[in-house]
This record gives C-alpha cells, sequence and structure tokens, in this order.
C-alpha cells in the first residue's frame, strides 16, 4: 500500500466515463484501470485517515492492514472509536 497522494486526472476522467457507461460490459473491460486510478487511491486515503484518526484516539494496538478484496481495515474487538 502507497501513501495516499491524492487524485489524478485521470481519477475524474474515468468517473465521468463510468457515469456515461454504467454498464457491466464497459466497467468489465475497465476493471483493472477501476483498481489503479479510483480504488487504490481510496485504500490509500482510507488508510491515511484512519492513521490520523488514531494518533488524536491514541489507540496504538489498531491494525491497519488492508486486503486486496474488499480494502477492508482490520479493527480489534474492544476498540472503541
Amino acid at each position: 500500500m502507497t501513501d495516499f497522494t491524492g487524485f489524478t486526472p485521470e481519477t475524474i476522467d474515468f468517473l465521468w466515463e463510468l457515469r456515461m457507461n454504467n454498464n457491466k460490459a464497459w466497467m468489465e473491460e475497465n476493471r483493472e484501470r477501476y483498481r489503479t486510478v479510483l480504488k487504490e487511491p481510496f485504500d490509500a486515503l482510507s488508510v491515511a485517515l484512519t492513521k490520523k484518526f488514531l494518533e488524536k484516539k491514541n489507540v496504538p494496538q489498531m491494525d491497519l492492514r488492508t486486503y486486496d478484496k474488499g480494502g477492508t481495515v482490520e479493527i480489534p474487538s474492544g476498540v472503541l472509536l
């Protein structure tokens, strides 16, 4: 996972094209593009925001690993956000 550096013009282009081609066939053709220009930056943003939040909350036991399928962040039981 890389650090969040912002969204690119390609992200905006992808979202506009998706708006005009909101169908399964188009999405299948553009799945890799979706992953690189939208999903990965959003995952990095999620991790960055979670880290900032945890710095303020001072909760060091949080597990910030992300997973390829779903891009989720694990929150150990007992941690209140």
